[in-house]
């Protein structure tokens, strides 16, 4: 559309320029014809004082009588008859002047007209070229603008893919995040069996170590026989410390006898 205005505007302009050179023309061929009617009218003014002329040198010829070469009248009319022919070699003179004139006013005239036809020519082919070259200017800034108007569109469509990227690492990341908190509460878990694993094996070391030591209590104190006064003594009441008293044995002895049998039943 830009290049079609810009086309239109140049045209607009060329059409102006012809048309001030056509009314220049117009202008000189009325002058011309203006010259001309001058002229016609005082050739015309000529040829009536011509007219004139010859009236009157009838009405001269009519009014003095032919005589002799001598008389006053033949000398008067030699002397008409002369001024009469200088009057025509002038009236001759004037339209041949009159048509120089007129010859060369057209011969100038025919040349201004030529020159000005050049000078349109030369501008129409002047603005011919103008046209041509602000066509192929315009038509270079068109398809500049048609490239821009393209790399706009990858950008958009770039864009576009960029967002739906970041759409998708969001969700990625969020399912990351969730992951991750999964992971932190399996490492909790994690972290709690192996507290756990190391608190059970605290207590089967405890509990190998009793188990030991009962061993060695049930070696060194008589067996059965002893753990049976233990029991028959805490059955009637009397606490471990007393039980101990009472046996003459560690106190330690006793409670872990009563453990072990707690263990058991």
């Amino acid at each position: 559309m830009g290049k079609n205005v810009i086309t239109a505007d140049a045209k607009a302009t060329a059409i102006k320029e012809k048309n001030l050179l056509t009314l220049e023309l117009s202008e000189v061929k009325e002058i011309s014809e203006l010259i001309f009617k001058k002229l016609e009218k005082k050739i015309q003014a000529v040829e009536a004082l011509e007219a004139k002329v010859d009236t009157k040198i009838a009405l001269l010829q009519q009014l003095i009588p032919r005589t002799d070469s001598n008389s006053p009248s033949s000398v008067i009319e030699a002397s008409l008859e002369s001024k009469i022919a200088s009057l025509k070699d002038m009236v001759q003179r004037s339209e041949v002047a009159g048509s120089q004139a007129l010859a060369a006013l057209e011969a100038s005239i025919e040349k201004k007209m030529t020159a000005f036809q050049q000078m349109i020519q030369q501008s129409e082919t002047a603005q011919s070229h103008v046209l041509s070259t602000r066509e192929a200017a315009v038509d270079k800034k068109i398809s500049a603008i048609e490239g821009l108007v393209q790399h706009e569109e990858d950008l958009q469509k770039k864009i576009q893919n960029i967002t739906s990227l970041e759409t998708s690492i969001d969700s990625k990341t969020a399912l990351l995040d969730q992951l991750i908190q999964k992971a932190g509460v399996l490492a909790q878990k994690i972290h709690n069996v192996e507290s756990l694993e190391v608190s059970i094996d605290k207590k089967l070391g405890a509990l190998e170590l009793l188990a030991r030591r009962a061993e060695t209590v049930k070696f060194h104190w008589g067996g059965a026989g002893r753990q049976h006064e233990i029991f028959a003594l805490c059955q009637k009441g009397l606490s471990t410390a007393e039980i101990a008293e009472a046996l003459d044995m560690p106190q330690g002895e006793v409670d872990l006898t009563l453990e072990l049998n707690a263990q058991q039943a």
